[in-house]
């Protein structure tokens, strides 16, 4: 694998609840048929398609990276204050890069779900990282992450201390992610993300985030639309953007969903008319 090309490393399949749609099978074949030598899996919140994932990528020849998107509580946020950043916290990507760091990932991910107060999203607290980093690789986790959340928030004090402290954790596996898909959020936040970079010396990895296999996918059954709003720009304009993360999405065929935006619903009623009673 001395010349590898790109490798996804933060993909959410069917596994991620109410987002994702990419069967298991379709991620293996699409990795296949772009002869890509390696293929993570992190989706949101757990880790249910990781035995699966394995089996299906060994059959394939596919090296499987496992990996998870958690939510991580830094404690440096008052969430009843005006100026919170973020509903809850914001979610990193942690990757197995051993067995042990496979442990600890399922460790800290049952704890996210056990530990966690009833009425909050799952999540890990900082402080639960300390003794699970170790063979754990850790991604910023791109324009929804913790770092640039604080930078789009003109908190850039804040985005540098959250960096120190993962950085002291994991070290030279902490990866500043950055991603392309033609979004204002993204533009926002990726000079002062590339200054974090160089100034501290963390490395850069260009991801895509896909949750479905084509475009045509983004369209969920109405359950789901309402959770999920439809694009408001054209997918194609994302995938013109001239950096490896958008070049991905042409590789593996997959998409990321376009920004959002509110779609009104029209409820059809049943006008038809009601029998008499005898």
């Amino acid at each position: 694998m001395s010349n590898a090309g790109f490798v996804h490393l933060h993909v959410h399949s069917a596994y991620s609840l109410l987002k994702g749609s990419i069967k298991i099978q379709k991620l293996a074949e699409l990795a296949k048929a772009d002869r890509q030598p390696a293929l993570a899996l992190t989706d949101t919140d757990n880790m249910f398609g990781a035995l699966e994932f394995s089996d299906k990528m060994a059959g394939y020849g596919i090296q499987p990276i496992i990996g998870c998107e958690l939510a991580v509580d830094f404690g440096d946020q008052d969430p009843n204050a005006r100026n919170a950043l973020a509903a809850g916290p914001a979610r990193i990507v942690l990757l197995a890069a051993r067995e042990r760091g496979y442990r600890s990932l399922m460790r800290l991910n049952s704890r996210a779900f056990l530990e966690t107060p009833v009425h909050q999203s799952p999540h890990i607290k900082f402080e639960w990282l300390q003794g699970d980093a170790e063979d754990l690789i850790a991604l910023t986790g791109g324009p929804d992450g913790p770092i640039s959340l604080a930078i789009n928030a003109d908190h850039a004090s804040l985005a540098a201390a959250r960096c120190d402290r993962l950085a002291s954790l994991f070290g030279d596996r902490l990866y500043i992610e950055l991603q392309r898909h033609g979004i204002e959020k993204e533009r926002r936040v990726e000079g002062a993300l590339i200054d974090l970079a160089y100034t501290k010396g963390f490395p850069v990895v260009a991801t895509n985030e896909p949750y479905f296999a084509t475009t045509d996918d983004y369209e969920a059954p109405p359950t789901c639309r309402k959770r999920w709003p439809p694009p408001s720009r054209s997918p194609s304009a994302a995938r013109s953007a001239p950096s490896p993360a958008s070049r991905s999405c042409r590789a593996l065929r997959l998409a990321r969903p376009p920004t959002p935006r509110t779609r009104q619903v029209t409820r059809r009623r049943n006008c038809a008319a009601r029998p008499s009673k005898a």
